[in-house]
């Protein structure tokens, strides 16, 4: 798959296919096994089924997808003969116009009476969720969205009329807000049986290699080349889920998350990207209940995410099992569980929702607050690291870059009392 990855402008990408003797692939033509067809057959077995489950192809039509501007697809031979008359005619293709995935490979293009989806999952970039969702549920499909909701406040709203317009659920992939762990919590914080809500605290070290930056053409961005808004950035991406996680502990009920006030983030960055690679975040909420995050991809060992929740009768934390355990001033000691023990828990859950006819846990209304507060800390300068404290670990794409001192700094900071 280097010959489809490689991206032209990188040097780093050129160098490693020249060392490996790699030749890069502009084109890519697959012929799809054709499931669709096959298991509408009349007395199709699951082995048919099976064997026609494709592989190789769409993780080919995957690979080129991510490096789109290069590489051209085409996955129906209905495409080839506009592709040749051009290639004829220029010898190239120009911006890979009329080169696109059939709707059988983009489900939402393909909602119709014919082809009817009760739930379609959306795995696309950031800038991509709120148009995606919206015409899910116009073509009458339930959503389940990968995380983060969207990038700004605006989309959401638009996702949030598009919903109610249809009748539909929405859920988004907050994978914690679907736990048996995280709702158990919940509900004893809503109940007051941990008594109010003081400080949560939550620290997340994962290094990033220059790959992960590499691997499309919005990672680290801003905003994409054609000016959509992305925000990807480690509290927007990656570590999304913990940010949110304790915006959601703290909504009014099950199917909230509670809004962030007076947020004060700083704001780092090691890679040469856009955005940001290292955030320390405080923040409080309308209740007073403080709330503080440090995350960092530029480390070289990762931490999993440790969070430190203190209440007036009771401490919440995660110990080196994961597990959520609070610790009460009395001596008790209950256990929540492991809020990431099942995989595939957002997607049995919101199936059960629609069946049903229950509300999800983390629906669109659960995850706006989160969008609201990554757009009010991208207000904050974004300080690039001393050259001097920059580590380089490898070389070409597998090169990480790291900060002395960043992760012992952060676990210093996240083990105080104050910011």
């Amino acid at each position: 798959h280097g010959g489809l990855l490689a991206r032209r402008e990188l040097p780093e990408h050129m160098a490693a296919l020249k060392e490996h003797g790699i030749e890069t692939i502009d084109l890519l033509v697959v012929n799809l096994y054709p499931f669709e067809a096959t298991v509408a057959k009349a007395g199709c077995t699951l082995a048919d089924a099976i064997e026609n489950i494709d592989i190789g192809g769409p993780a080919m039509v995957r690979s080129a997808a991510k490096n789109w501007k290069d590489v051209a697809v085409l996955t129906d031979a209905a495409q080839y003969p506009a592709v040749i008359d051009e290639l004829k005619a220029s010898g190239k293709l120009s911006d890979k116009k009329g080169v696109s995935l059939p709707d059988t490979l983009l489900p939402v293009g393909a909602l119709t009476e014919k082809d009817h989806a009760d739930l379609v999952v959306i795995c696309a970039p950031i800038h991509l969720h709120a148009d995606l969702t919206c015409r899910a549920l116009a073509g009458g499909s339930n959503v389940l969205c990968e995380k983060p909701l969207c990038a700004r406040p605006e989309d959401a709203e638009t996702m949030m009329a598009a919903e109610r317009e249809s009748g539909l659920i929405v859920a988004i992939g907050y994978q914690w807000a679907f736990s048996h762990a995280v709702q158990e919590l919940k509900k004893d914080i809503l109940s007051l049986s941990l008594g109010k809500p003081i400080c949560l605290k939550t620290l997340v070290l994962w290094p990033r290699r220059l790959s992960y930056y590499a691997r499309n053409s919005w990672a680290g961005r801003i905003r994409t080349a054609d000016g959509s808004w992305v925000l990807d950035s480690p509290l927007n991406n990656a570590m999304a889920h913990y940010l949110h996680n304790m915006l959601y502990l703290l909504g009014d009920v099950t199917e909230t998350a509670a809004e962030a006030a007076d947020i004060r983030a700083e704001l780092y960055r090691a890679n040469q990207i856009e955005n940001y690679d290292t955030a320390a975040l405080q923040a409080f909420t309308s209740g007073g209940t403080e709330l503080r995050m440090y995350a960092a991809h530029p480390v070289r060992e990762a931490v999993d995410p440790l969070v430190s929740f203190r209440f007036e009768d009771a401490l919440v934390e995660t110990g080196p099992d994961r597990l959520i355990r609070a610790r009460f001033r009395d001596g008790r000691v209950k256990t929540y569980g492991l809020p990431d023990e099942r995989v595939f828990g957002k997607l049995q859950v919101t199936i059960r929702c629609i069946r049903e006819k229950l509300p999800v846990p983390c629906g669109i209304a659960a995850s706006v607050s989160h969008t609201r507060c990554i757009n009010s800390i991208q207000d904050f300068p974004v300080a690039d690291f001393p050259g001097e404290r920059l580590r380089t670990d490898g070389g070409g794409v597998d090169s990480l870059v790291w900060v002395e001192g960043l992760a012992e700094e952060f676990k210093r900071r996240f083990d105080f009392d104050s910011f």
